[in-house]
């Protein structure tokens, strides 16, 4: 079992590294906008922003990519911990004075978590680096027809682009519901998901092997006004 509280912090150096990697993408689209000769001719424009972001994407897989060992290292150490605490906990929860070892059927399933999690947050990197292009092309065909409209000099144009762009945020996913999430927010779901059913696995190994019939999991905190609310699971053989 784990709190709450000790779940609300375990993600951050994971959520930190996606902010890092988000605020360095919108950095490299302010660079390459500012290179761009907007007041090309249309033809020359379209060739050099079909580059442009060509090479932007390329650049935020090679970004990823440089972040990739780092970032497995840091998962695979959060689920560790996770489970290692978790079962110490049951252990002591179950009355037993001492902790043993996780057993290899746990060990199957903490690996298992790791490795789906770790999918996923690979297919959310893809997702990243092609929404980040589209904002790309889309942020710089609207600075060109304001540049060329002659209504917006280049430099008041640029920085608008920029802001736009470090407020819409990049990297965003959105869900087929219409919810629109940032960045570090769907990473720490993601990550936390995948300890949760993860441990909530190892746990039911772990009342089989002890003979326990249940066990008790906490709750989702709900507000700073209501202490963690725990919650009883019966596990049926």
């Amino acid at each position: 079992m784990l709190s709450s509280d000790y779940l609300f912090t375990m993600t951050d150096n994971i959520s930190d590294m996606y902010e890092e990697l988000n605020n360095s993408i919108i950095e490299d689209i302010a660079r390459r906008i500012s290179s761009m000769d907007m007041l090309s001719e249309s033809t020359v424009w379209q060739a050099q922003r079909v580059r442009e972001s060509g090479a932007l994407y390329d650049d935020i897989i090679k970004k990823v990519s440089s972040q990739t060992g780092k970032t497995q290292e840091e998962l695979r150490e959060t689920f560790k911990k996770a489970g290692i605490d978790s079962w110490d906990n049951n252990m002591k929860m179950a009355g037993l004075t001492n902790t043993l070892n996780i057993t290899e059927n746990a060990k199957n399933v903490l690996l298992a978590g790791l490795n789906k999690t770790d999918g996923i947050l690979h297919n959310m990197t893809l997702t990243t680096a092609i929404d980040s292009q589209q904002k790309f092309i889309r942020a710089t065909d609207l600075a060109y027809q304001q540049i060329a409209s002659g209504a917006f000099d280049y430099n008041t144009v640029i920085r608008r682009t920029v802001k736009d762009l470090a407020r819409s945020g990049i990297g965003s996913i959105d869900y087929a519901s219409g919810i629109k999430r940032s960045m570090d927010s769907t990473v720490r779901t993601v990550v936390l998901t995948g300890i949760n059913q993860t441990v909530g696995t190892m746990t039911e190994i772990q009342a089989r092997e002890v003979g326990a019939n249940g066990y008790e999991v906490t709750a989702h905190r709900r507000s700073k006004r209501y202490s963690s609310v725990l919650a009883r699971k019966t596990i049926l053989y």
